[in-house]
């Protein structure tokens, strides 16, 4: 598993991760059974790695360097050697287990894609697979590289994992989809198994293989003679790689090298036979024997003709430089020189790649070997190296992957992730399977190791593997007394998790396995929450003691309490109706003390709470809201008819106003209960002469729509969903309807410094659809910090607050898009953390006493804590062991001592939580009578980002050098460093890439032959102006993706620095570098996260204020890809995927449609299992413009998309006549063909003026014309009309367009009138009166045949062409009523409109 390693045990079945930290991609390991040692390589960083459980050593780099994807790592235990197979530079290498003395052994002549690599080291012979396309096979070869020989070199395609037993060769081959063996001499080549998905690593062991899969992502065991009696051992392994077995007898045996024969390196060879070599680079002579002899490297010495290493004395938490000195392992690669030779800042991981063996990742910035591009797979996280890939062309007989990858056609719908995305398993009908034997069937189907069942912990997604009927004799976990299950994990872990706490019963003392408060006699431990509560705990009273515990140090825990809080005797403050409740909330009782005054109630504080007839206590507002909160119903008394009760029997034969009385048998039912549609009397009484509203009949828990449409839940009633069609269930929601504060928040604090909060969930408060986020700040600022939770659990872990502050911690509900506000918050003291080291250390020698050290410093700038005492370690020159003596104070006399010996000593600081870093070391020399002078500092120069210096000594003793640091702060939380070392008596040196306006202490001290100088200081102010901290902001965008964004100048390089805890922020913090002013961080899943930023380059700036992030679970992602299928007017269709492939039940989704014109919004909700959802929106609004957001009911992060509806059409028909002195415009309504348009809303009309480039907006009207005059002759115009645009002119109609040009050249429209008139009068006249004159013969004849046509032309002359139905109307009275075959005019044309004078 690329990102962990673990360890399974074949006896038990118990799995347990190791503790390991910053893997990347670890894909190779191997044991060293008798050392208890794990080595194991990272393919992102390029790296091979060890850790030593017996807890000898650290996690330690061994070899960081000339490596590129490191695919097999083997441990040889015989000959104490290290091989591994790098497939980038495509050779196989051996070393020493510590990474000394590398050598290659097969070179790229021989091998081309060498994955698996095997020792046989009783014969001297290893095995290795190579799958490249030349020479693809099972190689065999002597360890030490020749006599290479292909043992399979026919039907062999992708051999990936290999191993070994006594006599055969196992290999599984994940093209060919099998597993086969073979004789060490290549013979009796078999086939184990066949048609397996993917296998890829395997083992052996006794009568059995195992090998791990990597499309089902378990791991299996089988016989390996004829594959049978197959069984999973573990499954739902993602990211699985290599697997070896360990077992006491596995490294019996010998061969030629175990005497230690050879100088440097002895290789095994067959025969029982040896090579001596040399590693690259190391000088070696020839001996008489014929035997290599290589010469030491430094650090080694030859002992019998063999280079042993000298004893290394560094401590197991240390790290040992080049030059032998010893080092906190925590300053390995933190940008000092620690080590005074720079070898602790040589082989640091970095963030430029090597383009020619390594890619660069886009978001991350991560290097990955260069073979990983193209492959895939998505190694970046952002798919970054998939991209620009060329398309592979599967075969007919394969199937295509989404991702490209191509399987065998048969592999579909098999139920395998064969594909590594499920392409190959979507769109497949679900088919129920059996689960193996060896595991536990869930009741939705997954299958889980049966161990997993009655553990006290649910793996099964709905609990079934810890039901209490099949658990109840069963228990695979810690069982408490009571016959609670719990996790083994939970048996004592320090907290109680038994409810008579037994699991915390029998353990070891707490003082040995975690760090939290001690007392003073060093024989208890305590929670930092015990401490200075008033109550003493410590049998020596030091955790009360105010010079120990410092408790009166503590202002807070002394301030005066203001008018809403209580002070309890202790000085803490606790809020005031938490005064006599019958808990003990002070920690002393003392809240609980002086409780029978006569006016208040005996038990409940007569400020906000009801006393409940059984004793009981409720918050004031839960009575009367139909809820038993009492128990007995006492709270629902007297409450008139809004509340309900048990039905009670009719005491005397009455009932009260507010009650209904049943007739057969006789009881009081509440009056709400009458006509209610649900029969509460036996006899149906209370529904009898009902009146009927409506067809429609809700129950007695349901609420009524009120347009009589739907009947709801009421707690769906102001829920802040839409669930009527007409909203009445949001109308008239009260504050107390959707207010929703926490009760009861509490926290404690456990031993690595994280506090938990629990606090109760608030009454009526819809969970699926609300989270909690949590809000802090130290006492003393205004300004809260928020934490999001993701999550409607109750609890959550702050992992991010600073060690030994007083913090002011709240909690807030959020639902959807509304955040419920509450300023009750609580008041908690962090647990102390670890100490910064000591400052100014000065050594002396005592004046009259010889063979003693006088040492006095600083205390550290940031003790996280009051220092209990302080360790001082010496030790002798040329000696590699370290004395230690405690110090009370920042002074210490070390006697006792060698007189005319160099002594170099260290200090640190110890708190509660340990022991802090160490100071500089600085060295002595016990002659009598010799004292060293500081050095002289003089400032030749400085600037805005560098300064100048000399040192001087004025004494005769040598002077070897000079160590100078270099001390700047920019905030409160951390003091900066930067150490430099010098060698010579005299020295002049420029320090560049510092900051501008910013305060330097320079402290000098010289080495010499009778040790180190005292310390010399100067302060130097440097010029111009201090650059300002960048402003950061951060945000979760996903499981794993963080995207840091901020401001600051620009032409500079930041660093982006990141940690869980604020400690490590400020300490060890994990970084990246950009020119940019965002970056997306990729990190673990499930942490929370400390992010800030600052000028790296070309100076040291001030950093911004951490942001903390919360990792969204996977529970919590948002919809994927959302988008819009159609659009119309008023509704839209959208549509989007479900956060996760598959889901096996329904998922409730919130849409929240926000409207960008009119400033609301409202939420919708639907419930579907469905991978694709469709939705429509409806009563949207024609042009509007709408932001949809879409996520989970359990406030999942969101996916939004901005939607703009279609606008309304063009009027049609749309024409002009021309007039005497204007022009007249004309169109039909819009309301024919708009069912959504009022005629009262108008229309607007604009003109273009093509002559002069000018629009202007005419005018707006009611009507379906409009009067336009003043056109100018020669001009052309461009008229439009829509509907009126409203906001501002955010909403509007489509334009209808029309083109006019029919004015001439010069003059105005009247002049052009009256000449048209002139020149036609001659011809117009006279066919106008023929044109009468005929019509008056018609009209004649028709009089006298057709009476009625007269009143009927008399009608048509008066009617009139209505604007809004386009049609002429008549009244029935001119028409008359008896003539069926009357002529109906309906309109008018629409190409020739007519005007009538």
């Amino acid at each position: 598993m690329r990102k962990s390693i673990h360890r399974y045990d074949l006896a038990s079945g118990a799995t347990e991760q190791l503790p390991l930290t910053g893997l990347r991609a670890a894909v190779a390991l191997d044991f060293d059974y008798e050392h208890n040692c794990l080595y194991w390589s990272d393919l992102a960083l390029d790296i091979i790695q060890r850790l030593c459980l017996n807890g000898s050593t650290g996690q330690e780099v061994i070899i960081s360097s000339g490596l590129e994807t490191v695919e097999a790592l083997v441990f040889e235990p015989l000959s104490q050697l290290l091989y591994w197979v790098d497939a980038g530079f495509k050779k196989i290498e051996v070393a020493h287990p510590d990474g000394d003395f590398r050598l290659t052994i097969v070179n790229s002549s021989m091998l081309d894609r060498p994955r698996a690599l095997v020792l046989m080291p009783q014969e001297g012979v290893m095995f290795w697979t190579d799958w490249g396309d030349l020479k693809p096979g099972i190689y065999r070869s002597n360890m030490d590289g020749s006599a290479v020989h292909r043992l399979v070199s026919e039907d062999v395609k992708w051999p990936n994992g290999i191993s070994v037993d006594d006599q055969w060769v196992y290999w599984t081959d994940a093209y060919l989809d099998c597993i086969e063996r073979i004789t060490f001499s290549g013979q009796r080549r078999s086939i184990i198994l066949d048609n397996l998905p993917h296998p890829y690593a395997i083992a052996v062991f006794k009568n059995e293989i195992y090998w791990d899969d990597w499309s089902q992502l378990s791991i299996f065991r089988a016989s390996k003679y004829s594959g049978s009696q197959m069984v999973v051992l573990a499954s739902q392994l993602t990211g699985l790689m290599d697997m070896k077995i360990f077992y006491k007898g596995k490294t019996t045996g010998s061969n030629a090298c175990m005497p230690r024969p050879c100088s440097l390196l002895c290789l095994p060879k067959a025969n029982n036979s040896k090579s001596c070599r040399c590693p690259e680079g190391v000088p070696s002579s020839v001996l008489p024997s014929g035997d290599l002899m290589c010469e030491c490297p430094q650090g080694y010495q030859l002992r019998n003709n063999t280079c042993v290493k000298e004893e290394n004395t560094c401590l197991f938490n240390q790290y040992r430089c080049s030059n032998g000195n010893c080092i906190n392992s925590i300053w390995w690669c933190d940008f000092d020189n620690d080590c005074g030779d720079m070898s602790d800042e040589r082989n640091c991981p970095t963030t430029i790649c090597d383009l020619d063996t390594q890619f660069h990742c886009q978001e991350s910035g991560t290097c990955i070997p260069l073979s990983y591009k193209c492959d895939l797979e998505d190694d970046c996280g952002d798919n970054s190296d998939e991209s620009h890939c060329e398309r592979h062309q599967c075969r007919s007989d394969e199937y295509n992957c989404s991702s490209g990858m191509c399987i065998r056609s048969s592999w579909v719908c098999d139920g395998d992730n064969d594909c590594r995305d499920w392409s190959d398993e979507a769109n497949c009908t679900a088919i129920y399977h059996t689960c193996e034997p060896s595991n536990f069937q869930c009741h939705n189907g997954h299958c889980i190791p049966q161990r997993w069942a009655c553990d006290g912990d649910m793996d099964c997604q709905d609990g079934s593997d810890e039901d209490p009927i099949n658990c109840e004799k069963k228990c695979n976990g810690f069982r408490c007394p009571n016959g609670t299950c719990i996790p083994s994990s939970k048996h004592c872990d320090g907290l109680q998790d038994c409810s008579d706490a037994s699991d915390e019963q029998h353990c070891e003392p707490l003082c040995t396995r975690f760090m939290d408060f001690v007392c003073k006699n060093r024989q208890q431990c305590l929670f930092h929450s015990m401490v200075c509560d008033g109550i003493i705990q410590c049998r020596d009273g030091s955790d009360e003691d105010a010079a120990f515990a410092g408790c009166s140090q503590d202002p807070e825990f002394h301030k005066v309490c203001d008018e809403f809080s209580f002070q309890c005797q202790n000085g803490v403050c606790i809020s005031l109706i938490w005064k006599c409740d019958g808990m003990d909330d002070c920690g002393d009782y003392s809240d609980e003390a002086s409780c029978e005054n006569p006016t208040e109630l005996p038990n409940c504080s007569r400020y906000f709470q009801f006393q409940c007839e059984n004793g009981h206590c409720i918050p004031n507002r839960w009575k009367c809201d139909r809820e038993n909160d009492c128990g007995d119903w006492s709270d629902e008394r007297d409450c008139g008819a809004n509340v309900t009760a048990a039905s009670t029997p009719t005491q005397l034969g009455r009932c009260d106003r507010f009650e209904f009385e049943c007739r057969q048998p006789k009881k009081c039912i509440p009056n709400w209960k009458r006509c209610d549609g649900h029969q509460d009397c036996q006899d149906g009484q209370d529904e009898a002469n009902c009146p009927t509203h409506s067809t429609l009949t809700c129950m007695s828990r349901e609420f009524k729509c009120e347009d009589s449409e739907d009947c709801i839940l009421l707690s769906e009633r102001c829920d802040g969903f839409l669930d009527c069609s007409d909203e009445s269930d949001e109308q008239a929601c009260s504050d107390e309807l959707t207010v929703y504060k926490v009760q009861n928040l509490q926290w404690t604090a456990d031993f690595s410094g994280d506090i938990t909060l629990t606090w109760m969930r608030p009454k009526k408060m819809p969970s699926a659809s609300c989270v909690y986020n949590v809000y802090y700040r130290v006492v003393g600022e205004s300004i809260w910090k928020t934490l999001e939770s993701h999550s409607n659990k109750t609890n959550m872990v702050l992992k991010v607050l600073k060690p030994d502050t007083t913090y002011q911690v709240k909690v807030q509900v959020q639902c959807l898009s509304k955040v419920h506000n509450t300023n009750d918050f609580v008041t908690l003291r962090t647990p102390e953390g670890l100490p910064d080291a000591p400052r100014n250390l000065q050594l002396s020698l005592h004046k009259e006493v010889e063979g003693v050290i006088i040492g006095h410093w600083t205390p550290p700038i940031h003790p996280h804590g009051l220092i209990r005492e302080y360790i001082v370690e010496y030790s002798r020159s040329g000696s590699r062991i370290w004395a230690s003596q405690r110090a009370a104070s920042n002074f210490t006399e070390i006697k006792n001592l060698l007189v005319s010996a160099q002594y170099t000593v260290r200090v640190a600081a110890v708190t509660s939580r340990g022991i802090g870093n160490w100071s500089d070391s600085k060295s002595i020399t016990t002659i009598k009578g010799k004292v060293i002078s500081p050095p002289d500092i003089h400032i030749d120069s400085y600037s805005e980002n560098s300064l100048s210096f000399t040192l001087t000594m004025d004494s005769d003793i040598k002077v070897n050098g000079y160590v100078v640091n270099l001390f700047w702060a920019f905030d409160t939380h951390k003091q900066e460093k930067r150490t430099l070392n010098f060698r010579g008596s005299i020295l002049s040196h420029k320090v560049g890439n510092l900051t501008a306006h910013t305060s330097y202490e320079i402290s000098a001290w010289a080495k010499t032959d009778l040790g180190d100088s005292p310390l010399a200081f100067v302060h130097v102010m440097t010029k111009g102006v201090r650059p300002p901290a960048p402003s950061l902001k951060a945000r979760a965008i996903n499981q794993t993706a963080v995207e840091c964004t901020w401001t600051g100048p620009k032409n500079v390089v930041y660093g982006i620095f990141y940690a869980t805890s604020f400690l490590d922020l400020y300490r060890n913090p994990k970084s990246l570098v950009t020119s940019l002013h965002n970056k997306t961080v990729i990190v673990s899943r499930d942490e929370q996260y400390l992010f800030l930023v600052r000028v790296v380059v070309p100076y040291q700036g001030p950093s911004s204020d951490y942001m903390v992030v919360r990792m969204i679970p996977d529970s919590r992602l948002p919809p994927r890809h959302l988008h819009a299928v159609h659009t119309g007017k008023t509704s839209a269709v959208i549509k989007w995927e479900s956060p996760y492939d598959s889901p096996d039940e329904d998922l409730l989704y919130a849409i929240a449609v926000k409207d960008l014109i009119r400033k609301s919004d409202r939420s919708y909700k639907v419930k579907s299992c469905n991978s694709t959802v469709e939705y429509t929106l409806n009563k949207l609004e024609p042009g509007g413009k709408y932001h949809v957001i879409v996520q989970l009911g359990n406030m999942s992060k969101d996916s939004s998309i901005k939607i703009t509806t279609v606008l309304l059409s063009a009027p049609d028909a749309l024409k002009i006549i021309t007039e005497n002195d204007h022009v007249l415009l004309f169109w039909k309504s819009l309301a024919l063909k708009e069912k959504y348009f009022n005629e009262s809303r108008g229309y607007e009309i604009h003109m273009l003026d093509s002559a002069m480039n000018i629009t202007a907006y005419l005018g707006n009207t009611t009507d379906n014309f409009f009067k336009i005059s003043n056109l100018k002759l020669g001009h052309n115009y461009t008229f439009t009309v829509q509907a009126r645009c409203l906001f501002g002119s955010q909403i509007c109609g489509e334009p209808a367009v029309l083109l006019y040009d029919d004015l001439g050249s010069g003059g105005d429209a009247s002049a052009l009138q009256a000449a048209r008139s002139t020149d036609v009068a001659a011809i117009v006249v006279p066919i106008l009166f023929l044109i009468l004159l005929s019509l008056g013969v018609g009209f004649a004849i028709l009089y006298t045949k057709h009476r009625r046509l007269q009143s009927s032309f008399t009608a048509f002359a008066n009617s009139h062409y209505s604007s809004r139905l386009g049609s002429a109307i008549f009244s029935g009275d001119d028409l008359g009523e008896d003539d069926e075959d009357a002529p109906m005019i309906t309109g008018f044309s629409d190409d020739v409109p007519m005007v009538i004078a």
